[in-house]
């Protein structure tokens, strides 16, 4: 961390004696000026702590001509990819475009969370023309040795048209979070590929994971917030957890649960692969749901990050590390106790409702065409050959 913060402050501390001639104004946002900490107890600091952006101007004929404090702005996010995201919706960037131009956002630590938020942001608050078309082109630079360039605009625009739902960006990004990142876990075998084509698959989810409401702050200014589904987010999960050749929607959770921790007449599959109980989803879905309340924080400079403890589903240790609480339905001592329903009666109602697809078999190789006298040279494959 102080290697972190030493490179935060750098830039600000030198940008004056870099020869940079030219009528430009550049704001940096950095914890080069931090407030200090009034109460001098680092283990338990409850001081309302922010870093004060800095302006420098520069002049096309001499170079650097002075700088200034921003008091205005108290940036309270620890996270560079979301202080970034605030200045993308600044009232200056928005006020200087024209006609054909664009906006590229660097970000030099290459981070892909950057991608979700500006999915989400760019979504909600990115100005739009009376079609709901996006006025300026919005890109994305992850910057690597191979730079990544996302377009951010154009993936939302494509989204909206085809599944004919606005700010579809909020419900991707949502999505995406949850596939882990550096506050939710990821699950086991569950790729952020195969959450998000689960999720857009299914309608009800795909409408209503997520709502979007109105807030009236308290200086009168106008906040979004977002909603999380919690009974269609364990639903998302039970649908993911169930096996492949059985039908979720004919089960209860309970059910698909016992699918996932043992088939009818086979042996106990491994733990990782046991959907979770209702109670730790429950208690995941409240850790998104905080995630949702710091999204909704984008696009304001001094914005109050929300209280991350206050929910339950975060403790923080006596060595101030935090640890989720799953709950102590995630512990058991025998996993025979587990198995609530009766398997045979179980094998009877998955045969009996047709759940089950049998596996088809196996089919040989077919030519495209008829071998013909005289031919000669290989055949193409018509199957991949197996990796």
């Amino acid at each position: 961390m102080p290697g972190k913060k030493l490179i935060s402050k750098f830039l600000t501390k030198q940008l004056k004696y870099v020869d940079l001639k030219n009528n430009l104004i550049v704001d940096i946002d950095s914890e080069a000026y931090l407030s200090e900490c009034e109460c001098q107890n680092d283990d338990h600091c409850q001081c309302d702590l922010y870093a004060t952006p800095v302006r420098f101007y520069f002049k096309k004929e001499s170079g650097y001509d002075r700088e200034e404090l921003m008091n205005s702005i108290k940036q309270r996010k620890g996270e560079a990819e979301m202080s970034q995201a605030d200045w993308l919706f600044d009232k200056n960037t928005t006020e200087n475009l024209r006609d054909g131009q664009c906006v590229v956002n660097f970000v030099t630590s290459a981070d892909i969370d950057t991608l979700v938020i500006h999915l989400l942001s760019v979504s909600m608050f990115w100005p739009r023309n009376e079609d709901q078309s996006f006025k300026w082109p919005v890109y994305l630079w992850l910057q690597k040795k191979k730079p990544e360039i996302y377009d951010i605009t154009g993936i939302i625009s494509l989204l909206e048209q085809h599944f004919h739902k606005p700010k579809i960006g909020v419900l991707v990004a949502c999505i995406l979070a949850k596939g882990g990142n550096d506050f939710l876990p990821n699950f086991h075998s569950i790729s952020h590929d195969k959450l998000l084509s689960t999720a857009m698959k299914n309608g009800e989810i795909r409408e209503n994971l997520v709502t979007t409401f109105i807030e009236e702050l308290e200086n009168g200014e106008k906040k979004v917030g977002y909603t999380l589904d919690k009974f269609l987010y364990t639903k998302l999960y039970a649908s993911l957890y169930c096996p492949p050749k059985v039908d979720s929607t004919v089960l209860t959770f309970a059910e698909i649960r016992q699918l996932s921790i043992k088939l009818p007449g086979k042996e106990f599959k491994h733990p990782q692969t046991w959907l979770p109980p209702k109670s730790a989803l429950d208690n995941l879905a409240d850790l998104v749901q905080l995630q949702l309340d710091y999204f909704a924080t984008i696009g304001f400079h001094s914005a109050s990050l929300p209280n991350f403890i206050s929910k339950g589903c975060l403790d923080k240790l006596q060595d101030n590390s935090i640890k989720i609480n799953l709950g102590e339905d995630v512990f058991v001592s025998n996993r025979s106790l587990l198995l609530s329903i009766d398997e045979k009666e179980f094998a009877i109602k998955l045969k009996q409702n047709k759940t089950i697809v049998q596996k088809s078999k196996p089919t040989k190789r077919k030519l495209l065409e008829t071998p013909q006298k005289g031919k000669s040279g290989k055949k193409a494959q018509t199957q991949s050959t197996p990796k």
